[in-house]
C-alpha cells in the first residue's frame, strides 16, 4: 500500500528534518551570520526530488512571497524545477502527464 504524500505533510517534514539555518559567522565580519536556506532529499515512486526553501532575498515572486511570511518550497527533480508549494498549496510545472 502506497502512503499518500501531501503538500502539508512534505513542508512539515522538510520544517522537522531540516539542519539548522544559523552557519559559523563569516571570517572578518564580526556580528553578521550567512544563512543557508533549509531543504530536503526524499524518495517518491522512485524519484529522487530536492526540496528548497525560497531565498527571500531574490527578486521573483516568489521570494516576494515569502518575505511576506508565506512558507516556501522550491523542488526539484532531476535538475529541473517541477513545482512549488505556498503555504501547502502545490503549483505543478510544466505539462502534466
Amino acid at each position: 500500500m502506497k502512503s499518500r504524500l501531501t503538500a502539508g505533510s512534505i513542508l512539515g517534514n522538510v520544517l522537522r528534518r531540516s539542519t539548522d539555518r544559523r552557519v559559523a559567522p563569516d571570517s572578518g565580519r564580526e556580528g553578521r551570520h550567512r544563512w543557508r536556506l533549509r531543504q530536503v532529499e526524499f524518495v517518491v515512486d522512485g524519484n529522487t526530488i530536492l526540496g528548497i526553501e525560497q531565498n527571500p532575498k531574490t527578486k521573483s515572486r516568489w521570494a516576494q512571497m515569502a518575505r511576506s511570511g508565506k512558507k516556501v518550497m522550491q523542488f526539484i527533480q532531476d535538475g529541473r524545477y517541477v513545482a512549488v508549494v505556498v503555504d501547502g498549496k502545490v503549483i505543478l510545472y510544466g505539462k502534466q502527464k
